[in-house]
Protein backbone atom coordinates (compact mmCIF):
# COMPACT_ATOMS: atom_id res chain seq x y z
CA UNK A 1 0.00 0.00 0.00
CA UNK A 2 2.42 2.59 0.94
CA UNK A 3 4.18 1.61 -2.65
CA UNK A 4 1.23 2.41 -4.35
CA UNK A 5 0.54 5.46 -2.48
CA UNK A 6 4.09 6.76 -2.97
CA UNK A 7 3.13 6.84 -6.79
CA UNK A 8 1.45 9.92 -5.47
CA UNK A 9 3.89 11.49 -3.56
CA UNK A 10 6.06 15.04 -4.68
CA UNK A 11 8.79 14.01 -2.50
CA UNK A 12 10.18 10.20 -1.68
CA UNK A 13 12.18 9.09 0.85
CA UNK A 14 14.51 6.22 0.53
CA UNK A 15 17.44 4.00 1.23
CA UNK A 16 20.20 3.97 -1.46
CA UNK A 17 19.51 0.43 -2.07
CA UNK A 18 15.77 1.17 -3.83
CA UNK A 19 17.64 3.27 -6.74
CA UNK A 20 21.29 1.25 -6.51
CA UNK A 21 20.86 -2.36 -5.80
CA UNK A 22 19.84 -4.67 -8.63
CA UNK A 23 18.03 -7.08 -6.33
CA UNK A 24 15.82 -3.95 -4.26
CA UNK A 25 15.66 -1.88 -7.03
CA UNK A 26 12.15 -0.28 -7.40
CA UNK A 27 11.30 -0.88 -10.98
CA UNK A 28 7.83 1.45 -10.50
CA UNK A 29 9.97 4.20 -10.04
CA UNK A 30 13.19 4.01 -12.53
CA UNK A 31 12.01 2.09 -15.04
CA UNK A 32 9.09 4.86 -16.51
CA UNK A 33 10.13 7.96 -17.13
CA UNK A 34 11.47 10.00 -14.67
CA UNK A 35 12.94 12.59 -16.53
CA UNK A 36 11.75 15.14 -14.12
CA UNK A 37 12.69 13.74 -11.11
CA UNK A 38 15.15 14.96 -8.87
CA UNK A 39 17.62 13.01 -6.57
CA UNK A 40 18.83 14.29 -3.76
CA UNK A 41 21.49 11.99 -2.30
CA UNK A 42 22.35 12.43 1.37
CA UNK A 43 25.55 10.74 3.34
CA UNK A 44 27.25 10.06 -0.52
CA UNK A 45 30.42 9.36 1.13
CA UNK A 46 29.41 6.11 1.80
CA UNK A 47 27.80 5.61 -1.50
CA UNK A 48 31.06 4.05 -3.36
CA UNK A 49 31.38 1.31 -0.77
CA UNK A 50 27.75 0.70 -0.49
CA UNK A 51 28.02 0.12 -4.48
CA UNK A 52 31.19 -1.85 -4.41
CA UNK A 53 29.39 -4.10 -1.61
CA UNK A 54 26.07 -4.26 -3.71
CA UNK A 55 27.97 -5.13 -6.81
CA UNK A 56 30.82 -8.03 -5.46
CA UNK A 57 28.77 -10.91 -5.28
CA UNK A 58 30.54 -14.56 -4.51
CA UNK A 59 29.62 -17.98 -4.65
CA UNK A 60 31.55 -20.84 -2.44
CA UNK A 61 32.06 -24.23 -4.39
CA UNK A 62 30.95 -26.10 -0.91
CA UNK A 63 27.30 -24.56 -0.99
CA UNK A 64 26.97 -26.28 -4.59
CA UNK A 65 28.23 -29.29 -3.26
CA UNK A 66 26.07 -29.60 -0.15
CA UNK A 67 23.20 -28.56 -2.07
CA UNK A 68 24.25 -31.66 -4.73
CA UNK A 69 24.26 -34.14 -1.66
CA UNK A 70 20.84 -36.44 -1.94
CA UNK A 71 20.47 -35.00 -5.73
CA UNK A 72 23.53 -36.37 -7.21
CA UNK A 73 21.27 -38.98 -9.65
CA UNK A 74 19.42 -35.95 -11.20
CA UNK A 75 20.18 -33.29 -13.62
CA UNK A 76 20.01 -30.59 -10.78
CA UNK A 77 22.36 -32.44 -9.16
CA UNK A 78 25.36 -33.00 -11.20
CA UNK A 79 24.74 -29.46 -12.60
CA UNK A 80 25.44 -28.51 -8.56
CA UNK A 81 28.32 -31.15 -8.26
CA UNK A 82 29.84 -29.65 -11.79
CA UNK A 83 29.95 -25.94 -10.83
CA UNK A 84 31.13 -27.12 -7.39
CA UNK A 85 34.32 -28.54 -8.91
CA UNK A 86 34.96 -25.81 -11.82
CA UNK A 87 35.03 -23.22 -8.77
CA UNK A 88 37.52 -25.67 -6.89
CA UNK A 89 39.64 -25.76 -10.04
CA UNK A 90 39.82 -22.42 -10.15
CA UNK A 91 40.53 -21.71 -6.49
CA UNK A 92 43.70 -24.52 -6.23
CA UNK A 93 46.53 -23.49 -6.64
CA UNK A 94 45.84 -20.14 -5.40
CA UNK A 95 48.97 -17.19 -5.96
CA UNK A 96 48.26 -14.13 -3.58
CA UNK A 97 48.34 -14.20 -0.29
CA UNK A 98 45.77 -11.71 2.23
CA UNK A 99 45.00 -13.02 5.75
CA UNK A 100 42.61 -15.20 5.45
CA UNK A 101 41.90 -15.71 2.11
CA UNK A 102 44.60 -16.77 -1.02
CA UNK A 103 43.61 -15.73 -4.36
CA UNK A 104 43.81 -16.04 -8.21
CA UNK A 105 42.73 -13.47 -10.27
CA UNK A 106 41.40 -13.94 -13.25
CA UNK A 107 40.75 -12.25 -16.44
CA UNK A 108 37.81 -13.56 -16.77
CA UNK A 109 35.45 -16.77 -15.83
CA UNK A 110 35.37 -19.82 -18.01
CA UNK A 111 32.47 -19.75 -20.44
CA UNK A 112 31.83 -23.57 -19.31
CA UNK A 113 31.21 -21.91 -15.55
CA UNK A 114 29.06 -19.43 -16.70
CA UNK A 115 27.09 -21.49 -18.94
CA UNK A 116 26.40 -24.21 -15.95
CA UNK A 117 25.21 -21.29 -14.13
CA UNK A 118 22.74 -20.68 -16.38
CA UNK A 119 22.06 -23.70 -16.69
CA UNK A 120 21.77 -24.69 -12.97
CA UNK A 121 19.29 -21.59 -13.31
CA UNK A 122 16.67 -23.05 -15.53
CA UNK A 123 16.88 -26.08 -14.33
CA UNK A 124 15.73 -24.96 -10.79
CA UNK A 125 13.11 -23.33 -12.50
CA UNK A 126 12.09 -26.54 -14.19
CA UNK A 127 12.04 -28.57 -10.50
CA UNK A 128 10.75 -25.99 -8.55
CA UNK A 129 7.56 -24.83 -10.60
CA UNK A 130 6.93 -21.44 -11.30
CA UNK A 131 4.96 -20.84 -8.24
CA UNK A 132 8.45 -20.88 -6.29
CA UNK A 133 10.35 -19.21 -8.52
CA UNK A 134 7.95 -16.02 -9.49
CA UNK A 135 9.11 -14.04 -6.52
CA UNK A 136 12.95 -14.31 -6.75
CA UNK A 137 13.14 -13.65 -10.71
CA UNK A 138 11.02 -10.83 -10.49
CA UNK A 139 12.52 -9.37 -6.74
CA UNK A 140 9.48 -7.46 -6.00
CA UNK A 141 9.29 -8.45 -2.16
CA UNK A 142 12.36 -7.97 -0.04
CA UNK A 143 14.84 -10.79 -0.78
CA UNK A 144 14.93 -10.98 3.05
CA UNK A 145 11.45 -11.92 3.53
CA UNK A 146 11.00 -14.34 0.42
CA UNK A 147 13.59 -16.27 2.09
CA UNK A 148 11.75 -16.56 5.33
CA UNK A 149 8.59 -17.30 3.55
CA UNK A 150 10.48 -20.59 1.96
CA UNK A 151 11.97 -21.73 5.01
CA UNK A 152 15.72 -21.12 5.86
CA UNK A 153 16.17 -24.42 7.59
CA UNK A 154 14.88 -26.75 5.16
CA UNK A 155 16.83 -28.27 2.18
CA UNK A 156 14.29 -27.03 -0.13
CA UNK A 157 15.05 -23.45 1.63
CA UNK A 158 19.63 -23.98 1.27
CA UNK A 159 18.92 -24.32 -2.46
CA UNK A 160 16.35 -21.27 -2.96
CA UNK A 161 19.12 -19.31 -1.32
CA UNK A 162 21.79 -20.75 -3.69
CA UNK A 163 19.36 -20.14 -6.68
CA UNK A 164 18.54 -16.42 -5.62
CA UNK A 165 22.82 -15.68 -4.67
CA UNK A 166 23.33 -17.36 -8.27
CA UNK A 167 20.73 -15.43 -10.73
CA UNK A 168 22.62 -12.02 -8.69
CA UNK A 169 25.50 -13.06 -9.70
CA UNK A 170 24.74 -13.59 -13.16
CA UNK A 171 22.85 -10.57 -13.37
CA UNK A 172 26.18 -8.33 -12.36
CA UNK A 173 28.62 -11.09 -14.27
CA UNK A 174 26.28 -9.53 -17.14
CA UNK A 175 26.92 -5.83 -16.50
CA UNK A 176 30.74 -6.39 -15.56
CA UNK A 177 33.89 -5.31 -17.60
CA UNK A 178 37.35 -4.81 -17.22
CA UNK A 179 37.54 -1.15 -16.64
CA UNK A 180 34.95 -1.53 -13.48
CA UNK A 181 35.27 -5.20 -12.42
CA UNK A 182 37.72 -7.50 -11.23
CA UNK A 183 36.92 -11.64 -10.91
CA UNK A 184 38.77 -13.94 -8.95
CA UNK A 185 38.98 -17.38 -7.33
CA UNK A 186 40.35 -18.08 -3.75
CA UNK A 187 41.01 -20.53 -0.95
CA UNK A 188 39.60 -18.77 2.50
CA UNK A 189 40.65 -20.01 5.76
CA UNK A 190 40.75 -18.40 9.29
CA UNK A 191 45.08 -18.00 8.82
CA UNK A 192 46.25 -18.02 5.35
CA UNK A 193 49.69 -18.40 6.68
CA UNK A 194 49.06 -22.23 8.23
CA UNK A 195 47.49 -24.99 6.08
CA UNK A 196 43.77 -25.29 6.52
CA UNK A 197 42.13 -27.72 8.65
CA UNK A 198 40.71 -30.68 6.49
CA UNK A 199 37.31 -29.22 5.38
CA UNK A 200 37.46 -26.19 6.71
CA UNK A 201 38.97 -24.26 3.39
CA UNK A 202 36.08 -22.27 1.21
CA UNK A 203 37.02 -22.31 -2.03
CA UNK A 204 35.16 -18.81 -3.62
CA UNK A 205 34.11 -17.41 -6.93
CA UNK A 206 33.99 -13.05 -6.45
CA UNK A 207 33.01 -10.47 -8.33
CA UNK A 208 35.10 -7.51 -7.39
CA UNK A 209 33.43 -4.00 -8.06
CA UNK A 210 36.39 -1.77 -8.13
CA UNK A 211 35.15 1.68 -9.70
CA UNK A 212 31.62 2.54 -8.51
CA UNK A 213 31.32 5.80 -10.56
CA UNK A 214 29.69 3.41 -14.00
CA UNK A 215 26.84 1.80 -11.91
CA UNK A 216 26.60 5.04 -10.59
CA UNK A 217 25.91 6.80 -13.36
CA UNK A 218 24.14 4.64 -15.57
CA UNK A 219 21.77 4.43 -12.30
CA UNK A 220 21.13 8.00 -11.90
CA UNK A 221 21.29 8.98 -15.72
CA UNK A 222 17.37 9.18 -16.63
CA UNK A 223 16.65 11.74 -13.57
CA UNK A 224 16.36 15.31 -14.10
CA UNK A 225 19.45 15.79 -11.87
CA UNK A 226 21.45 14.37 -9.23
CA UNK A 227 22.89 16.34 -6.23
CA UNK A 228 25.50 14.32 -4.02
CA UNK A 229 25.83 15.98 -0.54
CA UNK A 230 27.61 15.17 2.87
CA UNK A 231 29.36 16.58 5.79
CA UNK A 232 31.93 14.28 4.75
CA UNK A 233 32.58 14.40 1.22
CA UNK A 234 36.25 15.79 0.88
CA UNK A 235 38.54 15.67 -0.58
CA UNK A 236 36.34 16.34 -3.51
CA UNK A 237 38.84 15.00 -6.34
CA UNK A 238 38.92 11.90 -4.39
CA UNK A 239 35.44 11.58 -4.03
CA UNK A 240 33.89 13.25 -7.34
CA UNK A 241 35.44 10.30 -10.05
CA UNK A 242 33.84 7.59 -7.87
CA UNK A 243 30.32 9.11 -8.05
CA UNK A 244 30.43 9.78 -11.80
CA UNK A 245 32.93 9.17 -14.78
CA UNK A 246 32.14 12.54 -16.42
CA UNK A 247 33.66 15.64 -14.80
CA UNK A 248 30.82 17.52 -12.98
CA UNK A 249 30.83 20.56 -10.73
CA UNK A 250 30.87 20.79 -7.17
CA UNK A 251 30.45 22.96 -4.47
CA UNK A 252 31.78 23.58 -1.26
CA UNK A 253 30.42 25.31 2.02
CA UNK A 254 31.24 26.49 5.11
CA UNK A 255 30.17 24.38 8.23
CA UNK A 256 26.55 26.32 9.88
CA UNK A 257 28.40 25.09 13.18
CA UNK A 258 30.35 27.43 15.15
CA UNK A 259 34.27 25.54 15.44
CA UNK A 260 34.07 24.78 18.27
Amino acid sequence: LMLDLSLFADVIIGDYNYLFDSGAYLHRFFDEDCSDALLLIDEAHELPDRIRAMYSPELSAETFRKNAVGRKRTKLGKILSRIADEIRELSEPCGTEAEGAVKNIVPAFPDTLIRDMEQFRELYMETEGEENTHTALTLIAPEPEFRKQKGSDSRAGELNRLFLDTIKFLRIYDISDDAHFRYSASLNYPDARTEPAEGKAEHMLKLHCIDPAGIADERTGSAAGTVYFSGSLLPAAYFRPLLSESEQPYFVFPSPFPPE
